[in-house]
Order: C-alpha cells, then sequence, then structure tokens
C-alpha cells in the first residue's frame, strides 16, 4: 500500500505542478487588450489562461472564446448577426443552423515585442441538405497567415 500511496501522489504533484506552470506561462503571455485584424477591432478580456473576446461588425458581431497554452493562443470564432452571415455568403434561409456556431479557428504565438499576435486562420466550410434545413459536414479550410496589431 505505501507504494501505491506515494504514486498516487507524485501524479497529483506533477498535474499540480503542471496546471501551475500553465498557469505562469499564461501570465508571462499578456494578450489582454484591444487587437486590429484588417478592418475589425477585437477586444480580448484574459483571466489567467482562459481568453474572451469580442468584435462588433456591422449589425452583427463575433465572439471569442480560447486558451494560451504555453506561449500559444488558441482561439474559436464564432458569428452572429443576419446581416454579417449573408454578407459572409450564407442563404437566408441557412441563418437559423448557422448563427452563433464556429466559423473560424485561429493559433497565434505573441511576438517578442508584445505587438502582434501573428499565427494563422482555419474558417470553417458548411455543407447543407439539399432543402437547406439540416447540416450535413463543417469542414476546416487550409490554414492562412494572420497577424493581429496590437491597438492598446
Amino acid at each position: 500500500m505505501l507504494a501505491d500511496d506515494i504514486l498516487r501522489l507524485v501524479i497529483l504533484g506533477a498535474l499540480v505542478f503542471g496546471v501551475l506552470l500553465w498557469a505562469i506561462t499564461a501570465l508571462l503571455s499578456p494578450v489582454a487588450g484591444i487587437w486590429r485584424d484588417d478592418d475589425k477591432i477585437i477586444k480580448l478580456v484574459q483571466i489567467g489562461p482562459r481568453l474572451k473576446g469580442l468584435c462588433k461588425h456591422g449589425d452583427g458581431f463575433q465572439t471569442f472564446n480560447g486558451w494560451i497554452f504555453f506561449g500559444r493562443i488558441y482561439l474559436k470564432r464564432r458569428d452572429f448577426g443576419e446581416q454579417r452571415l449573408i454578407d459572409m455568403g450564407f442563404e437566408k434561409v441557412t441563418l437559423p443552423l448557422v448563427n452563433g456556431q464556429i466559423m473560424a479557428y485561429l493559433s497565434f504565438k505573441l511576438n517578442l515585442e508584445q505587438t502582434h499576435l501573428e499565427g494563422t486562420f482555419s474558417g470553417c466550410r458548411y455543407t447543407f441538405s439539399p432543402n437547406k434545413q439540416q447540416i450535413l459536414s463543417i469542414s476546416k479550410s487550409a490554414p492562412t497567415k494572420r497577424v493581429w496589431q496590437r491597438q492598446a
């Protein structure tokens, strides 16, 4: 029994150490603030390793949720708003299916000067049933380079 107890304590200690290391590295990569992505302004809020963001765009908005994991930033973007989704190429009949769904995955690394987030953007492609009443599949597009510039 003694060996089992020691093993449990070692595993628990390693887990606690890993979580503390993750939280500390998140604090060393401060990404909270205002960021510019071309013509869009994104406000990111950071609570430890957790990220949340908002971008108002026309009559709609985008939300961002994600994590910092050892210096890498991973975000999922959800889009809301009828006109915003139509501008993205969705047909009006499909709007109830895609409003608020994940539209993109972003992966960034903060540059050394902490002025830019440099990484990739992968959009989501939706395939609908012939009558447009059901989503048949969602696939990620090939990643493209994306750079966000810190505004404040």
